[in-house]
């Protein structure tokens, strides 16, 4: 152990090198000063301060622990340690020893600030501002902590406070860029628009680099509708930042509101590359929406692969964009030609899509994730599997599929998916037969199962329809083939066990509602794989005023543990949505049918929520139970009773004061062309069997003027059998018109707070009627809606209070 610290003048060298910033320098003396006398602290200090400004966090830490052993009582020591805790993102920590500093120094202004600002990341704003109001009582001319005072105070909503902070650190510091940056930000959240304008504007004077003030200046622009503005604000803070995330969020988000999808597009994909938030993944599906591809692009094939897998949002949002993309792809164009043009009969190939295509993952993510609604696709499907069907049938146990078992695979996986609503000819039905009853004997004995034959077969019938299924599941088969049987029979066998465990809450005697719960206990709808994450970080009470900021909404309570019903939550997607939506809820989600009910149950257990009871029970009924709701949410339920309006009312007789209620209708307007397509079906007595649905479906697809029928067969319900009869096969439909609603929310005393719909249409509401900002007047609506016939395709979705 040495004797002796260093010389004098070694140390007077080593802070000469740190105070002229020659950190190259005081880096090498410090080491050669701490490895000839370790136990002197001042070099360690340096050391430690070297480090830390030239990035290297976690030798900076063991070189400022050093010198708090070495010096515990050193307040300047403990603040270091802080420092290097707080930059390593150890929050906790860096707490601990600021609070250390601060016992040892209480008049360490700097120690005060950087505790406010860790308090502050950590979420404690109140004790965020106790820190920088201490740091100003021992230094009341200090500019940082007016400044981040002014960010408490305009955060907590105290904006007049904010800014009287933001001035005076400005009138100490003329030139403080970041103050006036601030201010304008206040002063643009009290719509003191041209002041704000103005604040930014000289934080740019100051500094022209300084990208957070041109992107505060472009959300002021955005803010005004003055795009162009807006938009050269952005593209210079990302010329200043290019990682500038929030920056590409907004400027995606405007240029979706105005029109340029494309732009969007661009944008929104750097943003997925630098930071693939929730939020940024959303927007990213929003543009799918608004866009059709025009050459094939691997990176966005590679994003729209896991947009549908993940999934980014709704399947079918994603779908038209992944389908036309697709058929971009040279390979896969090829293939769909020769299918198109026809093959001869004798030919005896498995010319499907192959593994080394380029778009192949994109394929698979197709086929597994939900319908397929393109009639091209369809139809290149359906001769697919036929040929797939005859090819199998003629290599009778030999063979198998080869390199194109994961095609197979996924191909079977779609038919289930859609619940094998493909045409069959005849013929086809007849070999899918043979191919059945094959499997079920083989289901019998002992010997290998070619997998051609199960894929051909599940391509046809669900696999857990034959006697015995159980048996494939000891089967030696890929990872691929396993994915099949165990949606085809693990999954529907869980169902089946489930049902033993929901609870009947209600009788169910009205003939109606007996009628509609056997159509949904046949097909049980919809039938889906992946639903967003939808979670709401936010109060419910917050959610909901941020969604309809300018509607007359009354908080519920604190917003927190509410009782919630979701009144025909059929496979369960909606109760789900709710659970991340309303969070600390509990959640009664009932239907009518059972195998609805064990569907989203299943998917229920799967996600791992343990917020939703699920229950079997008439809505007519639910009086009866004593239970009374802060929220009921029934969307695509109530026109499927006989009386729509007496169910309504049932509801609202259960809904607590001030409970709010989400409601969807079909619109009478919307839905003229379903109703052509309803109409013609009742005409010509057309059953409603899985073998009556094919057949009308591909009846309509081949008419000569399909256009007359565009909406009935153009969306996505129209490519899946329990959608397909929902949407023109129901037992029980009635459409609403607005002035209807009106009426029944006047005289039950629902107050309307607003449309659940695009923002489009809003904007477009709100150019038609500016004297109606909140879009609330359902007098306009009526009007806007017989201008646009076609605003409401996807129903009335609407949210109401109860006065």
């Amino acid at each position: 152990m040495h004797t002796q610290g260093p010389s004098q003048s070694d140390l007077t060298v080593l802070l000469d090198h740190y105070q002229s910033t020659r950190y190259k320098d005081a880096h090498e003396l410090a080491i050669s000063i701490t490895e000839r006398y370790p136990d002197h602290p001042f070099a360690w200090k340096i050391l430690g301060a070297v480090l830390i400004l030239g990035g290297n966090t976690s030798g900076a830490l063991i070189a400022n622990e050093m010198v708090v052993n070495l010096s515990p009582r050193d307040p300047e020591a403990l603040y270091n340690l802080s420092n290097t805790f707080k930059a390593l993102g150890k929050l906790e920590d860096a707490e601990i020893w600021y609070r250390n500093s601060i016992a040892l120094k209480p008049d360490f202004p700097e120690a005060h600030l950087n505790l406010g600002l860790t308090l502050h990341e950590l979420g404690r704003p109140q004790d965020a501002e106790l820190s920088y109001k201490n740091a100003l009582t021992f230094r009341p001319e200090f500019i940082q902590a007016l400044n981040n005072l002014g960010n408490i105070k305009r955060e907590l909503g105290s904006y007049g406070e904010a800014v009287a902070l933001y001035q005076k650190a400005i009138e100490i510091a003329p030139k403080y860029v970041e103050a006036h940056n601030n201010l304008g930000v206040t002063l643009q959240k009290l719509k003191k628009f041209g002041d704000a304008e103005e604040s930014y504007k000289q934080a740019i004077a100051l500094s022209s680099e300084f990208a957070e003030a041109h992107f505060n200046l472009g959300t002021l622009f955005y803010e005004l509708a003055r795009f162009s503005d807006a938009e050269i604000c952005y593209r210079h803070a990302l010329r200043l930042r290019p990682d500038y995330a929030e920056c590409l969020y907004n400027l995606g988000l405007m240029l979706l509101e105005i029109g340029d999808a494309t732009s969007a597009l661009e944008v929104i994909a750097d943003l997925i590359r630098i930071k693939p938030t929730k939020e940024a993944k959303s927007l990213f599906v929003d543009v799918l929406k608004n866009i059709k591809p025009t050459s094939w692009d691997t990176e966005l094939s590679i994003m729209a692969t896991s947009a549908l897998l993940e999934p980014w949002g709704r399947v079918s949002d994603v779908g038209n964009f992944a389908f036309q993309l697709l058929k971009l792809d040279s390979d896969f164009k090829q293939s769909l030609h020769q299918f198109q043009e026809g093959m001869p009969e004798d030919f005896d190939e498995f010319n499907f899509p192959k593994k080394n295509y380029i778009s192949s993952s994109l394929l698979n993510a197709i086929l597994i994730s939900g319908p397929i609604a393109d009639r091209e696709l369809e139809q290149y499907f359906t001769k697919l599997r036929y040929k797939f069907l005859k090819i199998t049938n003629s290599l009778g146990t030999i063979r198998t599929v080869d390199d194109t078992e994961n095609f197979c695979c996924a191909l079977a996986q779609q038919c289930f998916i859609n619940e094998y609503i493909y045409y069959q000819t005849p013929e086809e039905t007849k070999l899918s037969i043979v191919a059945r009853d094959r499997l079920a004997k083989a289901l019998n004995g002992d010997e290998e199962i070619p997998a051609s034959l199960v894929l051909s077969v599940a391509c046809y019938y669900p696999l857990h329809s034959l006697d015995n299924c159980e048996a494939l599941l000891k089967q030696n088969y890929s990872k691929e083939l396993v994915s099949v049987l165990k949606q085809q029979i693990q999954e529907p066998l869980v169902e089946f066990a489930l049902k033993a465990h929901i609870p009947k809450l209600t009788r169910i005697d009205n003939q109606v509602s007996l009628t509609v719960q056997n159509q949904y206990e046949e097909n049980p709808y919809p039938r889906w794989v992946s639903v967003p994450n939808a979670s709401n970080s936010k109060n419910y009470n917050s959610f909901i005023s941020r969604k309809f900021p300018l509607a007359d909404f009354k908080p519920l309570g604190n917003g927190q543990a509410l009782e919630v019903l979701v009144a025909g939550c059929g496979t369960g997607q909606h109760s789900i949505n709710c659970s991340q939506i309303i969070k600390d809820s509990k959640i009664l989600a009932i239907d009518l049918s059972m195998a609805s009910l064990a569907y989203a149950k299943r998917k229920t257990i799967e996600m791992g929520i343990d917020t939703i009871d699920y229950a079997q029970a008439d809505l007519l009924q639910l009086a009866s139970t004593g239970r009374t709701f802060d929220v009921i949410e029934s969307v695509g339920v109530l026109h499927h009773l006989d009386q729509p309006f007496e169910g309504w009312e049932a509801l609202v007789s259960i809904l607590k004061p001030k409970g709010l209620m989400r409601l969807g209708f079909y619109s009478e307007l919307a839905r003229k062309d379903i109703v052509k397509v309803r109409n013609l079906i009742s005409q010509d007595g057309i059953g409603s069997s899985l073998q009556d649905i094919r057949n009308y479906r591909h009846h309509l697809l081949g008419l000569n003027n399909p256009e007359d029928f565009v909406f009935a067969t153009s969306g996505v319900d129209f490519f899946s059998m329990s959608a397909c009869r929902d949407l023109i096969f129901h037992v029980q439909e009635h459409r609403m018109q607005l002035d209807m609603i009106a009426k029944f929310l006047k005289n039950h005393q629902l107050q309307f707070l607003g449309f659940d719909i695009d923002r489009s249409i809003i904007q477009s509401y709100n150019l038609r009627f500016p004297d109606d900002p909140a879009a609330t007047n359902l007098t306009y609506w009526h009007i806007f809606e017989q201008e646009n016939p076609h605003t409401f395709t996807s129903m009335y979705q609407f949210l109401v209070q109860k006065r």
